[in-house]
């Protein structure tokens, strides 16, 4: 219960950015204006969700391979990591091009953390506590996106688009503090090769 505890703030934190930032648009369209107050369309902008929803796919055949060369506890850790890094880089983002590449960079530590989380999950329940845990697994995926929109127009309104992304930061700190604890050391395998064709296609 420790273990999917951890996993579920990282995978509540992970889905919800996926779809927190969609009522964003409109203000960081005005944050990002041109010095002559041209706004940039919308899908420009827009590209802050699809690449982070793009990322996110991108990454998870990749993640076997990480989880038999570092282990999911570093993996996971890392990731949780990572992904809190950027969530402020994002706030802090100079420019709308450098918004976007940092919105990937969350995707590729969010696709991480899901599947990597469901493992340490796996590996710790055993077959017979394995389906309730993975039911209670599935909560963060269906209460996330529908609290995304309404929690981020709620910061965008009482605040500004940064805590969109600030927002992260609790989730983040919380869950890698947390795991640091609880989370157990499996070994690692460390000969899985990459499936490099399997990964392109």
């Amino acid at each position: 219960m420790r273990v999917a505890a951890v996993v579920m703030i990282g995978s509540f934190m992970a889905v919800l950015d996926g779809t927190i930032i969609n009522v964003a648009i409109p203000a960081l369209q005005r944050y990002y204006a041109a010095a002559d107050g041209t706004l940039p369309a919308y899908s420009a902008v827009a590209w802050t969700v699809t690449g982070y929803a793009l990322a996110t796919a991108a990454i998870i055949p990749l993640t076997d391979y990480g989880l038999s060369r570092i282990g999911a506890r570093r993996m996971y850790l890392g990731s949780i990591t990572l992904f809190t890094i950027a969530s402020v880089l994002c706030a802090m983002a100079p420019s709308l091009g450098v918004l976007v590449a940092l919105r990937v960079l969350q995707g590729l530590c969010g696709g991480c953390i899901m599947p990597v989380g469901t493992t340490l999950v796996a590996r710790a329940a055993g077959p017979a506590n394995l389906g309730r845990m993975m039911g209670l697994m599935g909560v963060p995926m269906l209460i996330a996106p529908i609290m995304g929109p309404i929690l981020g127009g709620w910061l965008v309104q009482v605040a500004s688009w940064h805590w969109v992304f600030l927002i992260n930061v609790p989730f983040g700190l919380l869950a890698a503090g947390l795991g640091l604890r609880f989370l157990p050391r499996f070994e690692t395998s460390g000969r899985r090769r990459l499936d490099v064709p399997g990964v392109v296609l």
